[in-house]
């Protein structure tokens, strides 16, 4: 039976880490540096690294260990990226509707 992996402890709010979340920080202009597995072989990992690197992002190669330092152990799949500051907006000042108004606020919908 496979060991089961142990639950991540607290991460800082400025990362995220794994393939898919890393990939979605550089499309929508979220990261502002990327930090990965030198010793990694996977293809997606290097090609959104050197996607970084032209994006003009820093980019930084670290061992294993110092991203399961980061992510508190947590699934990195061998790159992490720091997020840039979140720009908070009123929604009071973004949602202005004749009548009354529906809002719906969705997170982790897949």
């Amino acid at each position: 039976m496979p060991r089961a992996r142990p639950k991540p402890n607290s991460t800082p709010d400025d990362v995220a880490f794994g393939i898919n979340a890393c990939q979605m920080a550089l499309e929508h202009n979220a990261a502002r540096s990327v930090l990965w597995d030198q010793a990694t072989r996977n293809h997606r990992v290097r090609d959104l690294v050197a996607a970084a690197a032209n994006a003009g992002l820093v980019v930084q190669a670290v061992d294993t260990e110092r991203l399961d330092q980061l992510t508190g152990g947590g699934v990195h799949q061998g790159v992490l990226v720091r997020l840039k500051p979140v720009a908070w907006v009123d929604l009071r000042e973004q949602v202005r509707p004749p009548g009354p108004a529906l809002v719906l606020l969705l997170d982790g919908i897949t």
